[in-house]
């Protein structure tokens, strides 16, 4: 919800969407952002197969500056590729406790 809050009081620049990710937005300094939101209910993590389609993604095929990736569970083993591609990970723990953190 906050996610959806802050899209619609920033009012990003749309980007092309060809990478397929849930939000694709210009920063006001020119940067593109990927953001890939899972409601993963009733898992206790995010399949590695989910990160690493998003990193293809984000930062392969759309050679996004940032991606951040927001989850309802963890990420254990997805957490590695994600710190190795630079993704940026949120879950829902982390945000209700304050400002986004990584996972």
């Amino acid at each position: 919800m906050y996610l959806l809050n802050m899209e619609y009081l920033s009012r990003p620049q749309p980007v092309d969407n060809r990478v397929h990710t849930d939000i694709t937005a210009r920063t006001a300094d020119g940067h593109t952002l990927a953001v890939q939101c899972k409601n993963r209910a009733g898992r206790s993590t995010v399949p590695s197969a989910d990160m690493q389609k998003f990193v293809g993604a984000a930062r392969i095929i759309g050679r996004m500056d940032a991606a951040l990736f927001v989850a309802t569970c963890n990420f254990n083993e997805a957490q590695a590729i994600a710190d190795l591609s630079g993704v940026i990970t949120v879950t829902a723990t982390n945000w209700r406790h304050g400002a986004p953190q990584r996972a």
